[in-house]
């Protein structure tokens, strides 16, 4: 069965409280948290503190990702939030020493890497992450359009991770889900497309029993 992480970063943010009661509600596995800085893409959403004051209020696991231009300064707060697994871009700066410090605080620790980012830039950290997601669109904006050339490399990721999680986050809906699954994704990311189904409990019930 696929994991499923709901994002709530194109939610309305004065309506959070039923947001994640409805998740909490569901079949999702987890509650997936974009921080994003305004440096290393354009956007800012919110902080370690606003993850903390989730943390009660949910069983599930927190999925944070990092959008940062320098996370190392930042990881140990957000383990601290309530964190489960934080995902580190290989692009960002001093990444090899953040992740290090993630895994040194016992979570765990996953690579995220942009649409355009080849193959080749992120290969050698595979063996040393709990999990990798790959971007399928453009990183850092909501209801960015699939990129159907990225599922290349989501197949030669999958192949090396083995039964280590291999999530696709951008663009996600039935039918991009379903091609990602097809190529060896094991974990997806939905949030502005999940939100808009008509019954979310039947999409998330949808989205799991992809093969």
């Amino acid at each position: 069965m696929t994991l499923l992480s709901i994002g709530i970063s194109s939610t309305d943010f004065f309506e959070i409280e039923n947001t994640i009661a409805k998740i909490n509600a569901s079949a999702a596995d987890a509650v997936h948290l974009d921080v994003m800085d305004g440096v290393f893409v354009p956007n800012i959403t919110y902080g370690a503190a606003f993850i903390r004051s989730l943390r009660p209020h949910s069983g599930k696991v927190f999925d944070v990702h990092l959008m940062l231009a320098d996370p190392l300064p930042y990881v140990k707060s957000f383990a601290e939030a309530g964190a489960d697994t934080i995902k580190l871009h290989v692009e960002s700066e001093n990444f090899p020493r953040a992740l290090g410090i993630v895994r040194s605080l016992g979570i765990k620790a996953g690579m995220a890497v942009n649409a355009a980012t080849p193959f080749a830039e992120f290969e050698r950290y595979l063996p040393l992450v709990d999990s990798v997601m790959l971007m399928m669109a453009r990183t850092g904006f909501a209801g960015q359009p699939f990129q159907p050339r990225r599922l290349a490399k989501l197949r030669r990721a999958a192949k090396l991770m083995g039964s280590r999680e291999v999530q696709v986050d951008g663009g996600i809906d039935f039918e991009t889900a379903k091609l990602c699954v097809e190529a060896g994704a094991n974990s997806i990311v939905s949030g502005s497309f999940v939100f808009k189904q008509r019954d979310f409990d039947a999409a998330v019930r949808k989205f799991k029993n992809l093969k």
